[in-house]
C-alpha cells in the first residue's frame, strides 16, 4: 500500500492533481489549510482519503469537511495520528503533538502547519510533516511498508 501525506496547498489544487496522477497512491491523507483545493481535485475510486482542518480552514464547511481538529486512521497495520498541528503547537516544539500521539495510542504522528518536511523517531514513534504542496518545493510525502517496517520519503510536484 502507498499512502501520499501532504498538507498545506493553500490555493493550489493542481499540485494535488499532480500528485496523484505521478503517485497513484492507495491511500491520501491530508493534514489541513487548503480544504476548498479539494473540490477542484478528484480522488480516484477506491483511494482512502482522510483529511483533518487547518487553521486556514476554519471558516470552510464543504467537503471533504472534518469538525475535529484531529483524526485517528489505521493503515499498514498502524495507527496514525492526523492533525494540522496548530493546535498541538508544532512550531513551538514536539510536546503537544507527542502527548497527543500517545493519548491516542498511536504509532506515527502526521502534521503540517511549519510548511518545513521532517521526520524524526521519538519514543519508539515517527512524527512526520511532508512539508508544504503550495511553497517553492511542492513537497509531499509517500508512506509504504517494506517487510513488516515503514518507508518513507519525501518528493516534489513534478512540473
Amino acid at each position: 500500500m502507498k499512502i501520499c501525506v501532504c498538507s498545506d496547498s493553500h490555493g493550489n489544487p493542481e499540485g494535488l492533481a499532480r500528485m496523484i496522477s505521478s503517485e497513484k497512491p492507495d491511500a491520501i491523507l491530508y493534514l489541513g489549510d487548503g480544504m476548498r483545493d479539494w473540490q477542484r481535485v478528484t480522488v480516484p475510486e477506491g483511494v482512502f482519503f482522510a483529511a483533518v482542518a487547518g487553521n486556514c480552514d476554519l471558516l470552510y464547511d464543504g467537503p471533504p469537511f472534518l469538525e475535529t481538529p484531529f483524526r485517528v486512521v489505521e493503515l499498514l497495520g498502524r495507527r496514525f495520528y492526523l492533525c494540522h498541528g496548530h493546535q498541538e503547537q508544532v512550531k513551538l516544539g514536539f510536546d503537544g503533538i507527542r502527548k497527543a500521539v500517545e493519548r491516542n495510542g498511536c504509532d506515527i504522528g502526521l502534521y503540517g502547519h511549519t510548511h518545513m518536511a521532517d521526520a524524526n523517531v521519538l519514543d519508539g514513534r515517527l512524527y512526520l510533516n511532508p512539508g508544504a504542496l503550495r511553497d517553492r518545493e511542492n513537497r509531499y510525502a509517500v508512506l509504504w511498508a517494506e517487510e513488516g517496517e515503514l518507508k518513507y520519503t519525501f518528493k516534489m510536484v513534478a512540473w
